[in-house]
């Protein structure tokens, strides 16, 4: 790649939401069917991560990277928050079938390192420049502090007012 445009296959439906890194190096993508999520090397075209958002369809609101670009947080019409890695050295959860993973690709799916279930409302969300708030955003006017620390998975929990 030498630069200019170029052209990503990135779902097999169409994409519903983009997201950019802070120096347009890494780009998220979702699909209309909102299961999978992908993350693309800007730099050198090319897939770096394919993370599963959940098994039922859904809407996804939302994506964005950390300020450091190590993580990625998306949000989506049934109110979850979830965040994934995607830096080595942190793992994502895995599907609890993944030793069947060579019969069907569900099964070696990355999931969310950390999520957050708020009610079933649409929402969006993003980090703070510190990296360590996630901040969410619902469509009834509600909004949420999410601890975030970057050493533990699991799920997230609501920020002290």
């Amino acid at each position: 790649y030498h630069g200019g445009d170029f052209y990503l296959e990135a779902h097999d439906s169409a994409v519903s939401v983009v997201a950019l890194n802070s120096d347009v190096s890494k780009i998220a993508t979702a699909s209309e069917k909102g299961t999978l999520i992908r993350v693309f090397d800007a730099v050198n075209p090319g897939l770096i991560r394919e993370f599963r958002r959940g098994a039922d369809r859904a809407v996804v609101y939302s994506l964005a990277f950390s300020p450091d670009s190590q993580f990625l947080v998306a949000s989506s019409d049934t109110g979850t928050v979830h965040v994934f890695a995607l830096h080595h050295g942190v793992e994502n959860r895995r599907s609890r079938f993944s030793m069947l993973s060579g019969m069907f690709s569900y099964a070696s799916s990355e999931w969310s390192f950390a999520w957050w279930k708020g009610p079933d409302v649409p929402c969006v969300c993003g980090f703070a420049p510190s990296g360590r708030t996630i901040y969410v955003v619902r469509a009834n006017g509600e909004f949420s502090r999410l601890v975030f620390d970057p050493h533990k998975s699991g799920e997230l929990c609501l920020a002290a007012a």
